[in-house]
């Protein structure tokens, strides 16, 4: 289990809001049910044994064709580590969320999603056009030194 490293605010994209850690060894992580949440993921319902939903949703029939099998190893393992006030969590590393939303928005592209999931391919889209105002900021950012 990795250690805590320091939070205290969520990183909020719109609406949508996850909660994320930098652990010791400086991998970013957003918290499974925050990442779950902000997809739209339903949190309850029935699910197969040992699969959380996120990786009920992953390797669903029609969306794993579009799911690489890095993406799946990722999301079978998440990150368990202690938050900043000692409670066990679990997360993923900060890319596997743009990584999961550019299959999802792939598999939108391609008619090979089932009706209900096109809410998820539309928070994926949010979440993808928020993360590009916050990048193209930081690239000049960095560019310029500021």
């Amino acid at each position: 289990m990795a250690e805590f490293g320091s939070n205290d605010r969520p990183v909020r994209i719109g609406d949508m809001e996850m909660p994320c850690f930098v652990l010791g060894d400086e991998r970013r992580i957003l918290s499974a049910t925050g990442m779950q949440a902000s997809l739209g993921i339903a949190a309850g319902g029935s699910m197969k044994a040992g699969m959380s939903r996120l990786e009920l949703f992953a390797s669903g029939k029609l969306i794993s064709p579009f799911i690489s099998s890095g993406l799946a190893d990722r999301v079978r393992n998440p990150t368990h580590f202690r938050t900043p006030n000692g409670n066990l969590a679990y997360g993923y590393e900060a890319e596997t969320l743009v990584m999961l939303c550019e299959a999802v928005l792939t598999a939108r592209h391609d008619d090979a999603l089932q009706p209900q999931q096109y809410a998820i391919a539309h928070r994926c889209e949010l979440i993808m056009r928020g993360l590009a105002r916050v990048g193209i900021v930081a690239l000049v950012d960095e560019v310029t030194g500021f």
